[in-house]
């Protein structure tokens, strides 16, 4: 029988200042408020089937032009962040849907 060494693994991070841990705490807020914004958006009976492709909704979403229904204007001026961060909120609630049905 082979006797294992355990493996002690150190993980070191940097640390943050105050600012910096404002700004980030306020994006993952605005991260929060996008998913919970598309959990409402496509939790309906209409939506169940159409989470299962979230690439479809990200190009329905991305194809409007204009401010979305529900919200006060663009995604990206609404929550203030660039488009991969919604379409990672939107990827994120779409699963979290998906795997409630």
């Amino acid at each position: 029988m082979k006797k294992t060494q355990p493996k002690t693994v150190r993980v070191y991070s940097k640390k943050i200042s105050d600012e910096e841990f404002a700004r980030m705490s306020d994006f993952f807020e605005r991260y929060g408020r996008c998913r919970h914004f598309f959990l409402n958006r496509y939790c309906g009976i209409k939506s169940m089937l159409a989470v299962n492709n979230w690439q479809a909704l990200r190009n329905q979403v991305r194809k409007w032009d204009k401010p979305v229904k529900g919200s006060k204007g663009k995604l990206e001026t609404v929550y203030n962040f660039q488009t991969k961060h919604w379409v990672g909120a939107l990827r994120e609630a779409c699963g979290r849907i998906w795997l409630t049905v």
